[in-house]
């Protein structure tokens, strides 16, 4: 199961602040940009464009993106080039 997945937003999210923000967690790929993403959260909270439920909501997939393994653009480049430059075998 995926992050996105595993933090679907489903009936929880309500407001169009949250589901924006939902949005933009998942395909983080730096600890800076989700800590930016943490930082909109609450300070839209504090702006009461979302509510306590949602914000914490949000806040709790963040830890769930840092978890989950990333791999980078030249990591999935040097793999895919390391296959197909081997030898086939039969």
């Amino acid at each position: 199961m995926t992050v996105a997945e595993e933090t679907a937003p489903g009936a929880t999210l309500q407001t169009a602040a949250a589901v924006k923000l939902h949005a933009d967690i998942a395909p983080c790929e730096s600890p800076d940009h989700l800590d930016a993403i943490c930082k909109l959260v609450w300070a839209a909270h504090f702006a009461n464009e979302l509510p306590e439920h949602e914000a914490t909501f949000l806040a709790a997939c963040i830890p769930l993106c840092r978890a989950c393994p990333r791999i980078s653009a030249s990591r999935r480049r040097r793999r895919t080039s390391f296959r197909s430059s081997a030898p086939l075998r039969p």
